[in-house]
């Protein structure tokens, strides 16, 4: 199955089209690696999730593919969180300044 539509049938993203987005932009990792969301998903793969605004990493595992979308309950039974690599990153901050190579650019000098 697709990962974008098991992330929105397992409750992981709020729509098909946000997980597609998410999965295009790079901010869902299947097995370590960006997807594009046409992936197909089984059993035991690992999809990490994430979170630039929350700065937040969510790594699960799947543990069986749903062959129709679930209610927010039951989907929790077909994955489990991953303790371990993906989580330890929670609260990690997110670089916000970016350093300037050649600062004689910025000012104006550069093309006298």
């Amino acid at each position: 199955m697709r990962i974008d539509r098991i992330l929105h049938w397992l409750c992981l993203q709020k729509s098909r089209s946000l997980a597609a987005r998410e999965c295009r932009a790079g901010r869902i990792l299947f097995n370590g690696e960006q997807v594009r969301p046409s992936r197909d998903v089984h059993p035991g793969d690992r999809i990490t999730i994430l979170d630039c605004l929350s700065n937040r990493e969510e790594v699960v595992r799947i543990l069986e593919v749903p062959q129709k979308q679930l209610s927010r309950k039951d989907a929790r039974t077909y994955y489990e969180a991953c303790q371990g690599r993906g989580t330890d990153r929670i609260g990690a901050p997110l670089p916000t300044k970016i350093p300037l190579t050649a600062p004689d650019e910025w000012d104006g000098t550069a093309d006298q």
